[in-house]
């Protein structure tokens, strides 16, 4: 998912260039919050979920803009 929105914040021009940034911003912390819980598999549950949690929070938010924006309307 992180890879995703990550690819699609670089190279969908259709979005304007802010929401683009928000992608990038919430494919990278994606990216970055899966791979500490994949190398530090010994931190307690709650860490663990806690660290879900926030994954799920951003994940969500970015979906909610895109049904709000959308791509920009044709020119």
């Amino acid at each position: 998912m992180g890879i995703g929105r990550l690819f699609i914040g670089l190279f969908a021009k259709k979005f304007d260039s802010w929401f683009r940034i928000v992608l990038v911003v919430i494919g990278l912390l994606t990216i970055i919050l899966s791979i500490v819980i994949f190398l530090i598999p010994e931190v307690g549950e709650i860490v663990l979920l806690v660290l879900l949690s926030i994954n799920l929070l951003i994940n969500g938010i970015g979906r909610l803009m895109l049904g709000i924006v959308g791509p920009e309307s044709p020119k």
